[in-house]
């Protein structure tokens, strides 16, 4: 990590899951889309959650920040140090194939659709970072 640091000056880390919207011990049904966890805001300055919750509820989808999800082992210690920022993004499975039958994911006709809603997501936070890199020069 350090060695990024130093090459880019920053890091910019995304913890990315998915997960399955059916009640379970940690949470009832998930009802949005998109849970976005920073650790109360601990984990990055407010600009990256802000950044990936802006591209995902522009691309139509619903997010929510830091319920039930707040970011794990990985966005609690990497987004402590200095010139990290991170979040986690958990996903529901139902965006993209059949919750009941995960076995078909890959050629679920969701699949291919919800691959190009996150490479534009992602393609915005790229945009964002390279933007940002820019201009603090």
């Amino acid at each position: 990590m350090q060695s990024k640091i130093a090459r880019f000056g920053g890091v910019v880390l995304i913890d990315a899951h998915s997960v399955a919207s059916r009640a379970n011990k940690l949470h009832g049904e998930l009802k949005d889309d998109i849970y976005l966890g920073d650790r109360d805001g601990q984990s990055n300055s407010g600009w990256l959650t802000a950044e990936v919750e802006g591209s995902c509820r522009r691309a139509g989808l619903k997010v929510v920040r830091n319920d039930p999800y707040k970011g794990g082992y990985i966005t609690d210690h990497y987004g402590k140090l200095p010139d990290v920022a991170a979040l986690q993004v958990e996903m529901c499975w139902r965006l993209y194939m059949d919750e009941a039958d995960p076995q078909d994911g890959l050629r679920h006709p969701r699949f291919s659709a919800f691959k190009k809603t996150l490479e534009g997501v992602f393609s915005s936070l790229a945009a964002r970072i390279k933007l940002h890199k820019q201009v603090s020069k």
